[in-house]
């Protein structure tokens, strides 16, 4: 009975004791699968790292290239706007879809306050204009009630004026040509005396700034600024004048900016000499079509920027040394131009004493390495690396330093 009792006993502890395995084996098959949807979440964020880790790469290539031509000068190098935008929208995309785009968008608006709620907006926008400045001209026109309205209709009796209501607007004088007449007038002695001399006046030198022209100086001024300063060119202000009746060829005109050019060149030569004292210059050329006999050439306009305070253009025939050795002669200073080896003779040493100091470029320095990023990425980005940290390891101020030690 006892052996009975105790086998039951056993039989009842191995049941739970099955039941309880049973127990664990479904809790491991659960932990098994967690662990299981755990790996494949992990690897599907490590894949989705390693894609927006390329993305950003991509990204930061694209930014750095745009950055790079959008500082460009020559045409070949520049980047429309437009195309930018379009690479960035595929970018955009890709990081965020368009439905959480607009969903993130709509929310945001959602949660902004109206400044002044009840109000309409339409009726809290203010788009007044402004009054004309006080430096224009003034006229005033006044608008009187006729002579009936202007008598109380009851007795006749005249109104008192009380006041008025005003309003000011923009309105065009035109310009126009005027014919001058210039007179010398002459004058003889009335009398025997033998002293007595004829004269005549003479016009100052202000009166006639071209020797037997008809431009006056007001006219020749108008040509210069509307061709240089509007980008008028001759053909239209031939057809200006034309429309008030007055046939002014742009061959004449032409000769006419040719002399205003003579007679301006003390100040241009001024600015010339002004510029050799400058603390820096920046230099740089550009190629424009030059109009010769049956074809045209290309010519190169040079231009020297003093201090940022003014420019000097300078004119060639050819793309050689010998256009800014010759402007920059003599010249001591810090001198920033592009990579081309036609400004080497400019610096070093010099036989006539200390030569001009050169100021590399950034972005020509780093455009081949951009260029070899293409096909060589790793050596590309690592050169790329240690040239932004050559920079930033500078302190602030390091570009500087040698012109305040000069001064």
């Amino acid at each position: 009975m006892n052996e009975r009792t105790r086998l039951d006993e056993l039989e009842s502890k191995l049941a739970d004791f099955s039941a309880a395995l049973d127990r664990e084996r479904e809790k491991l098959a659960d932990f098994s699968a967690a662990l299981g949807r755990e790996r494949a979440e992990r690897e599907r964020a490590a894949r989705e790292r390693d894609e927006y880790k390329k993305l950003c790469e991509l990204v930061m290539l694209e930014l750095e290239r745009v950055k790079r031509h959008l500082r460009a000068q020559n045409k070949p190098e520049r980047v429309d706007a437009t195309q930018v935008q379009l690479a960035f929208a595929e970018v955009a995309k890709l990081i965020v879809p368009p439905e959480l785009a607009h969903a993130i968008a709509d929310e945001e608006n959602g949660k902004q306050p109206l400044e002044h709620p009840g109000r309409d907006l339409k009726s809290n926008a203010r788009h007044g204009r402004k009054r004309p400045p006080e430096h224009l001209p003034f006229e005033r026109i006044e608008w009187e009630p006729s002579d009936d309205l202007r008598r109380c209709p009851c007795c006749g009796k005249a109104k008192v004026k009380i006041g008025e209501e005003t309003s000011e607007h923009y309105d065009w004088r035109p310009a126009s040509l005027v014919r001058v007449q210039t007179a010398r007038i002459k004058y003889a002695p009335d009398c025997a005396c033998e002293g007595g001399q004829i004269v005549i006046g003479s016009p100052t030198a202000t009166a006639t700034p071209i020797k037997k022209g008809l431009a006056g100086p007001g006219l020749l001024a108008h040509v210069v600024v509307s061709k240089y300063a509007d980008h008028m060119p001759l053909n239209r202000l031939e057809e200006g004048f034309e429309r008030q009746g007055v046939h002014i060829a742009r061959s004449t005109m032409c000769d006419w900016i040719e002399q205003a050019a003579d007679l301006l060149r003390p100040i241009t030569d001024a600015m010339a000499k002004a510029a050799l004292g400058a603390h820096r210059i920046h230099t740089d050329d550009t190629g424009i079509p030059v109009q010769a006999k049956g074809s045209t050439h290309k010519g190169h306009v040079w231009v020297y920027v003093a201090d940022d305070e003014f420019v000097v253009f300078r004119y060639t025939s050819r793309r050689k040394s010998d256009g800014p050795r010759e402007f920059l002669k003599g010249y001591t200073g810090y001198i920033q131009a592009d990579a081309a080896n036609l400004y080497d003779r400019l610096f070093g040493d010099d036989t006539e004493g200390a030569a001009a100091k050169e100021v590399g470029c950034w972005a020509h320095s780093r455009r081949r390495f951009f260029e070899a990023q293409a096909t060589r990425s790793r050596s590309g980005s690592d050169r790329i690396g240690l040239h932004q940290k050559a920079v930033r390891g500078r302190p602030r101020g390091h570009e500087t330093g040698a012109k305040s030690a000069d001064r």
